[in-house]
């Protein structure tokens, strides 16, 4: 089944507001691109109600499937300062920037970080809760490694983690 990267850039309150409907999709990737985003935003594969991030509205064409199967993040700007909440599976993240909270939706739910990729970098703080790192065990093939780096002055902290398959690199760029 060939699965698709929809790439939703400029998504901040200094833009105006842009409805984006899904219909009839399948094995969809969501690509956020954000900068200087507030407040909370709650990831789910079938957005029911409306995603509602920034200027952005992301939902489904009346009930039809969503198709999203996962979601890659982007934050640039010193003023995010966005909380994270889902049921979903998060590919990719990268954060230049600002402060970001990653939260599942309960202890038995952890949020999914697959990290192909992750870079934290420039002034950034990233804080998880409750998550998965690395790729996940059905992912072929098995021996792929994630990465996960911490570049500059930023910083990473997790609690309550659970990890499989992943690297994590810190670097200092003077």
């Amino acid at each position: 089944m060939q699965r698709w990267f929809f790439f939703l850039r400029r998504i901040g309150g200094w833009q105006p507001p842009a409805a984006v409907t899904l219909g009839d999709s399948k094995n969809v990737i969501v690509s956020l691109f954000t900068h200087n985003l507030p407040g909370e935003v709650r990831l789910t594969n079938d957005p029911s109600e409306p995603l509602n991030t920034g200027n952005l509205a992301l939902k489904r064409e009346h009930n039809e499937p969503a198709g999203i199967s996962m979601y890659a993040m982007y934050f640039s700007g010193d003023e995010t300062d966005a909380t994270i909440f889902g049921r979903t599976h998060i590919c990719e993240w990268m954060q230049r920037g600002g402060k970001v909270s990653v939260k599942s939706l309960g202890k038995s739910n952890q949020l999914p970080l697959g990290s192909t990729t992750m870079e934290v970098s420039g002034s950034s703080e990233l804080i998880t809760t409750d998550a998965f790192f690395g790729r996940p065990l059905t992912w072929q093939p098995k021996n792929k490694i994630g990465e996960a780096n911490v570049v500059d002055q930023a910083q990473r902290t997790a609690y309550n983690i659970t990890i499989n398959n992943i690297r994590f690199r810190a670097e200092y760029a003077a």
